[in-house]
């Protein structure tokens, strides 16, 4: 982003946003990101959260709460 505002990167210390006509998250069909590995925990949760209501909670779970075999 400062290359295409064409400063250094020791211009300034801080970049203001103002944000107009925001409407409210549920009408958004999509929330943009640009994290990919932030993406992939997000979906990863939501499908966790459904089979967890399907089948009960605490069916499904991050694999580093699971219990070693052994």
């Amino acid at each position: 982003m400062l290359r295409a505002l064409r400063c250094s990167a020791g211009a300034g210390r801080g970049i203001a946003l103002r944000c107009e006509q925001l409407v409210d998250a549920a009408s958004v069909a999509e929330q943009l990101s640009f994290d990919q590995g932030r993406e992939r925990r997000l979906r990863a949760a939501k499908a966790i959260d459904l089979l967890n209501a399907r089948f009960g909670s605490g069916t499904v779970g991050p694999a580093a709460s699971c219990r070693q075999a052994g």
